[in-house]
């Protein structure tokens, strides 16, 4: 009996450091189980937030760009040139005495036989943007007649489209009595031209965009006409 007793006792502590052993290597497994699990669940979170923000910021883009549709940039002003008094007579005799007001940095010429011109560089071609101002030339010629209507103008119109075969069109703008105004098109480039019938110092006076060229927008039209009708004789 104390024999049996004594191997069973020997069995039983024998047993337990085998117990111990495995309950240490499950704890550990358990351990190595939850830190993979805690550190996927890390890779997981900080993989959520790069798939969020590249979402963010693919939704910033997106908005700047619906944004730039919106909202386009607004053209700049030109720069404004004072303007001033030029005296015509280095025209022509005929322009002694006459005055037109225009931009300070205009300069007065002859043009064609005995007509006066007041003419400012603008931009450069290789500068210019569709829209934007062209410069300033406008041009004078006393007439010996009467000036009535603008027939001439719209058959000539009508040649340049029949000549351009149907790559230059033109539009009425407005015309009145004493004024015509219309836009040219080609592709996608347009101009602006005028002729205004002026009576000045008891004379019939013609005044007119340059035809090659005209204004590059309606604002700039507006200020040949305000132009035109500025000439006066001492």
């Amino acid at each position: 009996m104390k024999n049996h007793r004594k191997s069973t006792i020997a069995g039983r502590m024998s047993l337990a450091p085998s117990l111990s052993l495995a309950m240490a290597l499950a704890l550990g497994a358990m351990a190595l189980v939850a830190c993979g699990s805690g550190k996927n669940s890390e890779k997981a979170s900080k993989s959520s937030d790069k798939t969020s923000k590249a979402g963010e910021m693919t939704g910033a883009a997106e908005g700047m760009k619906t944004a730039s549709r919106v909202a386009p940039k607004a053209r700049p002003k030109p720069k404004v040139v004072p303007l001033v008094e030029h005296g015509l007579d280095s025209a022509d005799a005929k322009w002694k005495g006459w005055i037109v007001t225009g931009p300070k940095n205009a300069k007065v010429m002859k043009d064609g036989y005995k007509g006066a011109r007041l003419a400012a560089d603008g931009k450069g071609m290789m500068s210019r943007k569709i829209g934007d101002d062209q410069g300033f030339d406008i041009a004078f010629k006393q007439s010996k007649k009467p000036l009535k209507g603008f027939a001439k103008v719209k058959k000539l119109l009508d040649l340049k489209v029949k000549y351009s075969k149907g790559k230059m069109s033109y539009k009425i703008l407005k015309e009145e009595a004493d004024v015509i105004t219309w836009s040219q098109q080609r592709g996608k480039y347009k101009s602006f031209f005028l002729e205004v019938h002026l009576k000045v110092g008891g004379k019939d006076v013609l005044c007119k965009t340059n035809h090659m060229i005209g204004a590059g927008n309606e604002a700039e039209l507006a200020r040949y006409l305000t132009a035109c009708r500025t000439l006066k004789k001492k």
